[in-house]
């Protein structure tokens, strides 16, 4: 089923994986829209906690 690559094939498919994940995920970090949050009470303690993660520009 499975085929054995020469000398480096090991490297070779971590690459060709490293490539299809960066494909997939970087069109959903663009899409990423900023986030307005609210002025009020504790909206200190939502940045900080929620920053941590979470881009909020």
């Amino acid at each position: 089923m499975f085929t054995t690559w020469p000398e480096g094939g090991v490297a070779m498919r971590a690459m060709i994986i490293a490539l299809a994940a960066a494909a997939i995920a970087l069109p959903a970090a663009a899409e990423e829209k900023p986030v307005e949050l609210k002025k009020g009470l504790g909206l200190d303690k939502v940045e900080g906690n929620c920053s941590g993660c979470h881009s909020l520009d």
